[in-house]
C-alpha cells in the first residue's frame, strides 16, 4: 500500500509523495523499487525519493520526507531552520533525508499566553523514525546544524541523553554528527554550547537555545481493510461514523477543524471501541477527548502530532491593571473523563506539542479485583514538547501502566499517583524521561500506591530560583503520599537549578490549591536514586522573595554551599509528618544519601519525622 503525503510546492500547487520506506535487498546493498508514485512538482525541484522495496529485512525503517507538510488551504509546515537529518540503516547504508519538526517558544511580551520570557524564541527540533516490522539492528542518524539560524557553526561535540537510551555517538566529521540507535528510543543530543555545557537556569541571559531530539519508534501497522475510515489532509473532520467502523486513520499532512464558534474549542471526540490512528507525518491542530464509561475501550495511537500551537489560553484577552491577561479556559491536549470499573484507555505513540493547558489528563478504569495487567489502562511511548505554564505533562487516574514517555514541559511533568486510598490497584510508571527548562517539577510525589521505575531526569532547570516548584521529587503541600516506590531514577543534569527532593507536608496552598488537613509520608521507598549535581543557586540574597531562601529554619543571607537545600518538612500539627521514608543505594552529588541527610544538603524538621532509614540504618538527628 502506498502512503501519500500531501505537500505544497513553492507556488502553492499540491504535490504528493510517499513515505520514504527503505529496506535493503539481501546481499546487494541496493533498493528494490516495486512501486513508484507519479509526482508533479511546480516550482524549484524538490528533494524526493519515491521507491518502495520488497519484503522487509532487519534494516527497514520509515521516515517522513524532508518536504513541507501541507494540507487543505495551508501552504505547509516548513522543516526545522536549525537542524537537518538523514536516516540510514544500522550498517551505515541507505541514507534518506527526513523531515525535522521545529516548535518555537513564542515571545512572552504578547498577550499572556503562558510563555516564559526566559525562553523567548527558543526552539525545539526533532525527527521521528519508525523501525520496520523485523528491524533488529536499529538505525543511524546524521545530524547537521544549519548555519545562519543564530547557531555558532559546525558541531564539534555531542552528548546523548539519557545514557540508558543506548544511543551512541559514532563520529563527528565536518560538523555532521552520526549516532547509532540500536533500538526504539527517545533521546536528545546536546551539541557544543548546549545544555550539557551551559547553565540555562535563573542567571542565564544568553541567546535562545536551539535543541535537537529524536524519537525512534517501534513498528506499528496502519489499520487497513473493511471498517477503516480514512481522513485525508484538508478534508472535513468527521463527527459521526458509519456503522461497523473499526478504525479511523488520519492521513499524513495537516488537519484542522472548520471554524469553531466561540465559546467552543476545536476538539475531536474519541469513539468507543474504535482505533484512532495518527499516521506518521500527520499533524492535527485540535484537542482530543473521550469518556471512559463502564465497559468502554478508548484507543488512540500512531506517530503523528497533536498540536496546541494555534490555540490561545482564552478567546478574548482581559485587561487587569492596564496589562493584558488571560484566564486559561483552553482544552487539554488529551482528556478522558469517567473511569468505569472495567473501562480501559489505550494511548500510544503520539507527540503532543505546546498546548496552553495540560497535555494529558485521563481517567482509566479502576482495575479488576486482582489488579491484573489486562485490566490496566496503558499510556506508552507518548512524547510531550511544551513551552507554556499550565502545560503539564501526564496526569492519570485509576489503574495504569505509563511507560517509555518523553516529557519536555514548562510545568509539572508527571504525577506519580493521583488515585485516592479507595483505589488499591497501582499505577506503574517506567522508562520515563523528563526535561524542564523554566518551570515545573519532574515527578509529583503524591497519592497512593504508585511506582516509578527505571527513569531519567535529563534537565531540571528553572527561570526563577525562589519558589515552591521545580524539583525532581516534590510534594508541595499536596497531601498524603502512601505506599509509593521510586526505583532506579537517574538525575543527570549537570546544572540543576533547584534541590532534588522537596517534601513539604505542612498544610497550605503552595501547590495553588489549599490543602488544610493532615498529611503524611508513609511507606515510601526510594531505591537507586542517583543525583549528579547539587543546586546551582549558591547564594541566598538578603532580598530573596522567598523568606529564608526556602530553608527550614530560614537561611540567613549569604552563601549556600549546597545550593537550595533539599527539604523534609512537617508540622505544625503532629498529623502533618513524615512517618516512614526509606532510601536504598542512593546518592546525592556522589555522596551516599545517609551522609547527605545529615549534611547541609538537607533541611529536616526532625520533630515531625518518624523513621528515616538509609541502606538499612536509621538516620538520627544530629543533636541526639
Amino acid at each position: 500500500m502506498l502512503s501519500l503525503i500531501p505537500m505544497r510546492a513553492s507556488h502553492g500547487a499540491a504535490i504528493y509523495t510517499p513515505f520514504h520506506h527503505h529496506k535493503q535487498s539481501p546481499g546487494s546493498g541496493m533498493f528494490w523499487p516495486v512501486a513508484v508514485a507519479v509526482i508533479a512538482v511546480v516550482g524549484p525541484p524538490q528533494r524526493v525519493t519515491a521507491s518502495l522495496t520488497a519484503a522487509p529485512t532487519s534494516s527497514s525503517f520509515d521516515v517522513v520526507p524532508d518536504l513541507p507538510l501541507g494540507g487543505g488551504d495551508s501552504d505547509g509546515r516548513s522543516p526545522s531552520t536549525h537542524y537537518a537529518v538523514t536516516v540510514g540503516s544500522a550498517d551505515g547504508t541507505n541514507w534518506v533525508p527526513a523531515f525535522v519538526v521545529e516548535s518555537t517558544a513564542k515571545n512572552s511580551t504578547e498577550v499572556n499566553q503562558g510563555y516564559f520570557s526566559h525562553l523567548n524564541e527558543w526552539t525545539s527540533s526533532w525527527v521521528s523514525v519508525m523501525l520496520g516490522p523485523t528491524n533488529s539492528g536499529g538505525v543511524r542518524l546524521r545530524i547537521n546544524r544549519i548555519r545562519g539560524g543564530g547557531d555558532s557553526g559546525p558541531i564539534t561535540t555531542a552528548v546523548v541523553q539519557p545514557v540508558r537510551s543506548g544511543v551512541t555517538v559514532v563520529s563527528i566529521e565536518s560538523g555532521v554528527v552520526e549516532v547509532l540507535v540500536p533500538r526504539a528510543a527517545r533521546f536528545t543530543v546536546s551539541f557544543d554550547g548546549g545544555l550539557e555545557d551551559v547553565d540555562t537556569g535563573p542567571n542565564y541571559s544568553g541567546p535562545p537555545m536551539h535543541t535537537f531530539s529524536a524519537f525512534v519508534n517501534p513498528y506499528l501497522a496502519t489499520p487497513a481493510g473493511a471498517g477503516v475510515l480514512t481522513v485525508a489532509s484538508g478534508a472535513d473532520i468527521p463527527t459521526s461514523f458509519p456503522a461497523g467502523t473499526t478504525a479511523i486513520v488520519f492521513g499524513p499532512g495537516e488537519h484542522r477543524m472548520a471554524k469553531v464558534v466561540r465559546p467552543a474549542w476545536p476538539v475531536f471526540t474519541l469513539p468507543s471501541a474504535v482505533r484512532v490512528h495518527l499516521t506518521m507525518g500527520t499533524i492535527i491542530y485540535f484537542a482530543v477527548n473521550g469518556t471512559a464509561a463502564d465497559g468502554a475501550t478508548l484507543m488512540l495511537e500512531g506517530f503523528g502530532i497533536i498540536s496546541g500551537e494555534e490555540m490561545l489560553r482564552c478567546h478574548d484577552p482581559e485587561v487587569a491593571g492596564g496589562k493584558p491577561s488571560c484566564t486559561n479556559v483552553s482544552p487539554q491536549g488529551i482528556t478522558v473523563r469517567g473511569g468505569g470499573t472495567v473501562a480501559r484507555v489505550l494511548i500510544s505513540g503520539v507527540t503532543l506539542v505546546d498546548f496552553p493547558n495540560h497535555h494529558v489528563i485521563t481517567t482509566g478504569g479502576k482495575g479488576d479485583l486482582e489488579c491484573s495487567a489486562e485490566s490496566a489502562s496503558l499510556l506508552s511511548n507518548v512524547k510531550v514538547m511544551g513551552w507554556r505554564a499550565n502545560g503539564d505533562g501526564i496526569h492519570v487516574f485509576g489503574h495504569w501502566v505509563v511507560e517509555d514517555c518523553f516529557l519536555r514541559t514548562q510545568d509539572d511533568s508527571c504525577y506519580l499517583s493521583s488515585s485516592g486510598p479507595t483505589n488499591t490497584c497501582p499505577t506503574v510508571y517506567r522508562g520515563m524521561t523528563t526535561w524542564n527548562d523554566a518551570n515545573g517539577a519532574a515527578f509529583m510525589l503524591i497519592g497512593y500506591n504508585g511506582r516509578l521505575e527505571t527513569s531519567d531526569v535529563i534537565y531540571q532547570r528553572a527561570s526563577w530560583e525562589w519558589w515552591n516548584g521545580g524539583r525532581v521529587l516534590t510534594n508541595r503541600q499536596q497531601g498524603t503520599v502512601f505506599n509509593v516506590t521510586v526505583a532506579d531514577l537517574v538525575v543527570s543534569d549537570p546544572f540543576p537549578s533547584m534541590n532534588a527532593i522537596d517534601l513539604d507536608m505542612r498544610p497550605g496552598s503552595s501547590s495553588g490549591s489549599n490543602h488544610p488537613g493532615s498529611a503524611t509520608v508513609q511507606d515510601v521507598i526510594i531505591r537507586n536514586l542517583h543525583v549528579k549535581a547539587l543546586s546551582t543557586q549558591k547564594l541566598c540574597p538578603p532580598d530573596a522573595p522567598a523568606p529564608g531562601c526556602h530553608c527550614v529554619p530560614m537561611c540567613t543571607a549569604g552563601a549556600l554551599p549546597f545550593g537550595v537545600p533539599n527539604r523534609l518538612v512537617g508540622g505544625p500539627a503532629r498529623t502533618n509528618n513524615i512517618t516512614s521514608l526509606t532510601f536504598v543505594n542512593s546518592t546525592l552529588a556522589g555522596v551516599p544519601m545517609g551522609e547527605a541527610l545529615l549534611s547541609g544538603a538537607y533541611n529536616i524538621t526532625w520533630s515531625d519525622v518518624g523513621t528515616i532509614t538509609a541502606d538499612g540504618k536509621p538516620v538520627e538527628p544530629p543533636h541526639k
